[in-house]
């Protein structure tokens, strides 16, 4: 029997395992929920280890920043039935030229939003079965172009190319002078949220993700179809007419 929620974690910084271990491990004792686990070719120093965890361990190589990990155990968990899914990465935040501190602050605010315990956990994934077209993160990280006017201009076109290779219809409007994508142009910064494995599905339903993932650059390549989709599965809620729900 399937179980009905599922973690899918992208282990890029082997350092940090520990550290999402550490709020993993209390979740999986519900016995509802699988944990999948990427990691690079590059560092596969704590594979054994996760490996105790959980069976689904796949090592890969450096494509698409976190969003092409995500999207290869999409694949292959496509034809299965979860409720929930729960994407979260080893987020650092080193090459934005922030302070490190920035990027530490980012990671724990937006992992805690997601697994910080499990009330948390129980709290979103009873919000999910509730309504499947519907995304979950943190308050903080929860961007509205409306409002925040997050760099759209630097990232219009590689978005609208994006859309196009989805073979999605997403609006657009203008607000003043900078063209909006769906409602608002919500999405969550830093590409840690929980969502529905029906919306996933929905997003990826006239193409082909194994596809999709193959053509994803190598290492960090800036403005690329990776950062596109950050963006595009916040639209995409949007533009179906689903809610935000925003975690403290």
């Amino acid at each position: 029997m399937i179980k009905k929620h599922a973690i899918i974690v992208h282990l890029y910084y082997s350092d940090l395992w520990e550290e999402f271990k550490s709020r993993i491990e209390p979740i999986m004792k519900r016995g509802d929920v699988d944990l999948y686990v990427t990691i690079t070719e590059d560092d596969i120093s704590v594979k054994d280890d996760v490996e105790k965890l959980t069976r689904n361990v796949y090592v890969l190589s450096n494509k698409g920043l976190d969003i092409g990990p995500f999207i290869y155990v999409m694949d292959k968990i496509k034809d299965l039935e979860y409720t929930s899914i729960f994407k979260i990465h080893t987020k650092k935040s080193l090459h934005h030229g922030i302070d490190p501190m920035i990027g530490i602050i980012w990671r724990n605010t937006l992992i805690d939003s997601l697994i910080g315990d499990e009330e948390i956990f129980d709290e979103i994934t009873k919000i999910i079965e509730d309504e499947p077209i519907s995304m979950i993160g943190s308050t903080q990280f929860l961007s509205n172009f409306k409002v925040d006017a997050v760099n759209l201009p630097h990232h219009y076109e590689v978005i609208k190319r994006t859309i196009g290779l989805l073979n999605l219809k997403i609006s657009e409007s203008r607000n003043n002078q900078n063209i909006i994508f769906s409602k608002n142009g919500k999405f969550f910064a830093g590409t840690m949220f929980a969502t529905s494995h029906k919306y996933i599905k929905e997003v990826f339903s006239s193409c082909d993700m194994l596809n999709f993932y193959e053509n994803l650059p190598l290492g960090y390549v800036y403005n690329s179809n990776a950062h596109a989709m950050e963006r595009i599965f916040g639209y995409y809620v949007e533009e179906l007419g689903g809610n935000f729900y925003e975690i403290d």
